[in-house]
């Protein structure tokens, strides 16, 4: 009787286990369960309205089940995005996003000897949206010799570590995939160059060229130089370090700046601390919880 009793109760903790792991599975699989006794029950519901009733409580159950697994799915490093599409995501690109696809093609060599690692939103998803972009902007370097302790990049990186990275949203216009991307901080940076509502507003390039974001000049520029998204993405990083204060896009970032470099200092401080590591990515920065194109 003794040697069965550990056997017993090994098998209530690993039950009990489970359910304490999975309570939200089980609770939906209850009310499923009870929804389909009470449809099949009912003698005024004819038989061809039950089946597609039935077929929507499986999707709804089977869509509740990805939710929940969700949840508990350690983070893919993006280092795992290698830049390759199965078939299954391929076959759902449209015309739009394949143009978008062969655009970034060229970049994936700058943009990996820069730091900078780019992938769609959704890229873990058996259907992609190319349409939606992260780019995640490391603060360990682009570091030039005017770089300061002030910098955004530079101060998220002494607070987080070699991890720190900024993400910057990606959005290709629906309609217009080889036009200019809408680039957005999110949620809004604080930043000379950033628009109060997140969206990039520096064009300067290490080169010291500017950048001309007008869709006619950009789509010219296409066959003159195939990397000149991720010239873009770099100019960026580099300005993270040391703002373009000629080409403001933010006035109390600006103002700041200009006027109380001690106030700018702290709030950059501030700033860099109120990040944490992104659950889903692994990296340290303030996640992205969704893209809208407005």
């Amino acid at each position: 009787m003794h040697a069965d009793a550990p056997n017993g109760t090994s098998k209530k903790r690993k039950f009990s286990s489970l359910a304490e792991e999975d309570p939200e599975r089980d609770r939906t699989a209850s009310i499923i369960r009870r929804s389909i006794t009470l449809l099949t029950a009912d003698p005024h519901i004819p038989a061809t309205s039950l089946h597609p009733l039935l077929n929507a409580l499986t999707e709804a159950y089977g869509s509740a089940l990805s939710d929940s697994a969700s949840t508990t799915i350690h983070p893919v490093p993006l280092e795992d995005w290698d830049w390759e599409l199965s078939t299954e995501q391929i076959m759902g690109l449209s015309e739009e996003e394949i143009t978008i696809w062969k655009d970034l093609l060229p970049c994936r060599h700058s943009l990996r000897l820069s730091g900078i690692k780019l992938h769609p939103h959704n890229w873990r998803m058996p259907v992609v949206d190319l349409k939606q972009w992260v780019a995640h902007i490391p603060g360990n370097k682009g570091v030039g010799a005017s770089s300061t302790d002030s910098s955004v990049a530079y101060r998220l990186y002494r607070h987080l570590g070699k991890e720190a990275y900024i993400p910057l949203q990606v959005i290709f216009s629906p309609g217009s995939p080889e036009g200019v991307p809408k680039l957005r901080f999110s949620p809004p940076l604080f930043h000379p160059n950033v628009y109060p509502s997140g969206t990039w507003g520096g064009c300067k390039l290490p080169e010291n060229n500017l950048v001309n974001f007008r869709d006619g000049v950009w789509l010219k520029t296409k066959q003159e130089d195939p990397e000149r998204f991720a010239k873009v993405l770099r100019s960026i990083q580099v300005l993270l370090h040391e703002p373009d204060i000629a080409h403001p896009a933010q006035s109390d970032a600006y103002t700041m700046v200009k006027n109380d470099t001690q106030a700018y200092e702290k709030k950059i401080r501030e700033q860099a601390e109120a990040w944490t590591p992104d659950p889903r990515t692994g990296l340290a920065g303030r996640p992205i919880y969704s893209i809208r194109s407005s």
